[in-house]
C-alpha cells in the first residue's frame, strides 16, 4: 500500500481509476486524491434500496433451497450493506495505516466516483435519482460515494474468427453461441448438448477448457472469439452472467439463456429477464431437456428478438468508454471530492484490471 501511494504522489496522480485493484481504496485514501471505480457495474445502492435484486436462480447452497423466493429476494437486496466482515482482510491493513476504512461490501463496489455502466432505461432508475444518490450519513458507506451513469463498457477484442467459426455465422441454420467462460468443462459439455438437443449449430468459445472433442458438422469450437462479432449473427447466446457478455448480447440485439453465478451477475441475467429478452436458469437444476426447452422457447417465439432488438436500441450512440472519460474530467474540474484528496497536477493513473 505504502509502495502504491508513494508512486501516486511521485506521478502526481490526481485521481486512480481501477477495474478491480482493491488496494487502491487505501492507497488512494494515503495518497489523499480520490477513487474511481466501474468494478460494481450496475451492482449500486440504489439498486437495493428499491429492491431490484432478483431472488436467485438458484441458492447459494442446496441445503437452502427451501427458503421461499420472496424471502431469497428480501435477503440479497438486504445483505450488501451488512456484510461487514468481507472487508475485513482491507480494514486490518487501513487501521495500520490510519486511513479510511471500507465499510461493507457494498462499500467495496462503489467508488468516491462510481462509473455505472448502464443507461437509466436498462436499469430501471432514473438518471437523476441515481445521481443524486449520497450515503447521507449512513455507516455502510465511506461518506465521499457519488454515483454517474456512463452506459455499457463491455470488451470489444480485437483477433481473428477462425473460418470454421465464420461458416457457423452465415444465418444458414438456427445457431447459438455458448461462452460459458466461468463455467466448468462438464457443463459445457451438457450445454452443447442441451443445444443440439434444440436443433441448433453451436459455436462455443473454449477459452482454457480444451474443448476440441466437442467438434463436429453442428459444432464449431474455438478458444476465445471477439463475443461483439459473433453474437450479432447468431440466434441466441448461451453465457453466464457476468455484465460483459450480458450486455455485449443486448448491444448485438441477440436473445441469451444465462447462468449467472453470483448476485451481480443475477441482476445483470434479471435486466436482460425484464425486458422480455432472456431466460435465467440455475446452474445447479439444469439439465440437457430444461436448456433444450428454453432454446425452444427463446428460438421460436418472436417476441425475445423483439425485446433484443428494443434493448439494442436503447443502447445504440452510448458510448461507456468516452462518458465515462467525461465523468471523470467533470468530477476533477467540479471539486466534489474527500477533503483530504485535492491535489493540482492533472494527471490520472489507471490500474491495470486483475484477470
Amino acid at each position: 500500500m505504502r509502495a502504491e501511494a508513494d508512486f501516486l504522489a511521485a506521478c502526481g496522480a490526481e485521481m486512480v481509476v481501477i477495474g478491480f485493484t482493491l488496494s487502491a481504496y487505501l492507497s488512494s485514501r494515503l495518497a489523499g486524491i480520490p477513487l474511481a471505480t466501474s468494478h460494481g457495474g450496475s451492482f449500486v445502492p440504489p439498486v437495493f434500496e428499491r429492491g431490484l435484486m432478483p431472488a436467485p436462480t438458484q441458492s447459494p447452497a442446496p441445503q437452502l433451497d427451501w427458503i421461499p423466493g420472496v424471502i431469497q429476494r428480501w435477503m440479497v437486496n438486504a445483505a450488501p450493506p451488512r456484510l461487514t466482515k468481507a472487508t475485513d482482510f482491507l480494514n486490518l491493513v487501513a487501521d495500520e495505516l490510519r486511513v479510511e476504512r471500507v465499510p461493507s461490501l457494498a462499500a467495496m463496489m462503489v467508488g468516491d466516483l462510481t462509473l455505472v455502466t448502464d443507461v437509466p432505461e436498462v436499469l430501471g432508475i432514473p438518471a437523476a435519482d441515481l445521481e443524486a444518490w449520497s450515503p447521507n450519513g449512513r455507516p455502510a458507506y465511506r461518506r465521499s460515494t457519488r454515483l454517474r451513469y456512463v452506459g455499457p463498457m463491455h470488451a470489444r477484442l480485437t483477433g481473428p474468427i477462425p473460418a470454421r467459426v465464420r461458416s457457423f455465422m452465415d444465418g444458414a441454420r438456427p445457431t447459438a453461441y455458448v461462452a460459458l467462460t466461468s463455467s466448468t468443462p462438464a457443463f459445457v459439455r451438457l450445454a452443447v448438448a442441451g443445444v443440439r438437443a434444440a436443433g441448433l449449430r453451436a459455436i462455443v468459445a473454449a477459452t482454457v477448457h480444451g474443448l476440441e472433442e466437442l467438434e463436429g458438422d453442428d459444432v464449431a469450437v474455438a478458444d476465445i472469439l471477439p463475443s461483439h462479432e459473433v453474437m450479432p449473427h447468431v440466434d441466441v447466446a448461451v453465457i453466464m452472467g457476468g455484465q460483459g457478455s450480458v450486455q455485449t448480447a443486448m448491444c448485438a440485439g441477440t436473445p441469451f439463456v444465462a447462468f449467472p453465478m453470483h448476485p451481480e451477475q443475477e441482476l445483470n441475467a434479471a435486466l436482460g429477464v425484464r425486458h422480455g429478452m432472456a431466460i435465467a436458469l440455475g446452474e445447479r437444476q439444469t439439465t440437457e431437456a430444461t436448456l433444450r426447452a428454453a432454446l425452444q422457447r427463446v428460438c421460436g417465439e418472436p417476441s425475445f428478438r423483439v425485446a433484443a432488438r428494443h434493448v439494442q436500441s436503447l443502447y445504440t450512440g452510448v458510448d461507456g468508454a468516452s462518458r465515462a472519460a467525461d465523468a471523470i474530467v467533470d468530477y476533477l474540474a467540479s471539486g466534489d471530492r474527500p477533503a483530504a484528496a485535492r491535489r493540482t497536477k492533472a494527471t490520472i493513473t489507471t490500474t491495470p484490471e486483475t484477470p
